[in-house]
């Protein structure tokens, strides 16, 4: 393999990586006022959402590129929910005048809140301590 295509495969497993690590991530241009204007619908809805601003990441160009290996077209913006392309700028303002956006975002909510009811379940899990083992 050469290096282009390892640098290639590098940069695409980077945005896998950052499209998955939070419920709802978003790939934007920082000087986009459509870009601007969705996340801020995100933000009127209550959803926290991971933000890359490709303009100004160092890698910004070659994670463009990926997303749109990925099938992103345009690059700019890409939505993820749960790791899953959702789709680009047209796509969440259609999603959002159906009303599938609220449904969506009420779906990751009820994810969320669930995983976090899990690990507080887990961690509130009284383990006996080692002086009243036995002892009655």
């Amino acid at each position: 393999m050469n290096i282009e295509r390892e640098a290639a495969v590098t940069i695409m497993n980077r945005v896998r990586d950052l499209a998955s690590n939070k419920a709802a991530v978003i790939f934007i241009k920082s000087s986009c006022c459509m870009c601007h204007s969705i996340k801020q619908l995100f933000y009127e809805l209550g959803v926290s959402l991971a933000v890359h601003e490709l303009d100004i990441d160092a890698y910004g160009r070659e994670m463009a590129r990926a997303l749109r290996g990925m099938g992103c077209n345009p690059s700019v913006l890409a939505m993820f929910f749960g790791g899953k392309f959702v789709g680009s700028v047209k796509d969440i303002i259609s999603l959002h005048v159906d009303g599938s956006l609220k449904q969506l975002q009420n779906l990751l909510s009820t994810q969320l809140d669930n995983s976090t009811k899990f690990q507080q379940c887990m961690s509130s899990t009284q383990k006996p301590e080692v002086g009243n083992l036995g002892s009655s």
